[in-house]
């Protein structure tokens, strides 16, 4: 081999600035693994497949770590299409915006990616359905952005999957329940998001302290101290909904009711006035036997 021949390059903890050199793939087809962490490298991933030197022409990579820098715009998908010997990616604590691409494809290197962290960033949308595709993925770290949605329904079929950090973005639903199934998972972060319903029982979550859930004013069960309540486990919130009809049909009726009687009212008054006083304290009875069928339906007791 040529006596040029790199297969480490470890460039982090300096100070370098400026944007991604577009040559490092003339270091093509020996460098395996690339860290450019923690200095202040700022601009985009170079993203043009125009130039033939460009980064994406390593193939041969399996580590790329460009985290703790200042870089922004979007991941370019190019990292899942061009570098098909890619193992690890770190791209946490930078100023990384827009979604997670959709098409992040591995189409050859499904069980071998082990590790994706892309924390500390600006990063918004759903995580795709297509990254739990990754069935070898070992670390899986989304924490500190702005995903919203749904957590993927198929986590669970991410079996190796040993330490899963969702927390400080703006996901929301419930937990799926095959995620307590995952059986290597040992560290589990998925707080300060808006999930709501029971905390899946058994399996891996048995072993999680409540900080692994906490900051989910919705979220019930164990380990949390907050206990879940029957009716909503059997409704739903479908009771919500009956008692928002209930209290729209009441105000209208009373509404209407106090139509009418102001209309009686009138046309008594015109009449007589001992008729209309009468009518007064009638209208009075009515609606105070109105309130107690209201509070009794709520199963509290008329107010003395």
């Amino acid at each position: 081999m040529p006596s040029t021949q790199v297969e480490l390059l470890d460039l982090s903890h300096n100070q370098f600035s400026g944007t991604i050199p577009f040559n490092f793939g003339q270091l093509q087809p020996y460098i395996i693994h690339l860290s450019l962490s923690h200095n202040d490298l700022s601009g985009p991933i170079p993203p043009s497949s125009l130039i033939p030197k460009s980064l994406q022409n390593c193939i041969s990579l399996e580590t790329l770590d460009l985290g703790n820098n200042q870089l922004n715009g979007s991941i370019p998908s190019w990292l899942g299409e061009k570098l098909p010997s890619l193992r690890n990616l770190r791209l946490r604590s930078n100023q990384l915006t827009g979604q997670i691409p959709f098409q992040l494809i591995y189409t050859s290197t499904l069980s071998l990616i082990t590790s994706i962290d892309l924390s500390g960033n600006s990063l918004s949308g759903e995580i795709p359905q297509t990254l739990t595709d990754l069935n070898g993925l070992i670390n899986l770290n989304l924490s500190e952005n702005h995903l919203t949605g749904k957590i993927p329904g198929n986590i669970g079929g991410m079996h190796e999957l040993e330490s899963l950090d969702l927390s400080n973005n703006q996901l929301f639903g419930e937990i799926p329940t095959n995620m307590s199934f995952i059986r290597f998972l040992s560290v589990l972060n998925i707080s300060n998001n808006n999930l709501s319903g029971e905390i899946p029982p058994g399996g891996q979550f048995g072993t999680f302290n409540p900080s692994s859930f906490s900051g989910n004013r919705f979220l019930c069960g164990p380990p949390l101290d907050i206990v879940c309540e029957e009716n909503d486990r059997a409704t739903g919130g479908i009771s919500d909904a009956g008692e928002d009809s209930e209290e729209e049909w009441f105000y209208l009726s009373v509404g209407l009711g106090y139509a009418v009687g102001l209309l009686g009212l009138v046309a008594v008054v015109l009449v007589r006035k001992s008729w209309g006083d009468a009518y007064l304290e009638f209208i009075d009875w009515l609606i105070e036997m109105v309130m107690t069928m209201k509070r009794r339906a709520h199963g509290s007791s008329p107010e003395r």
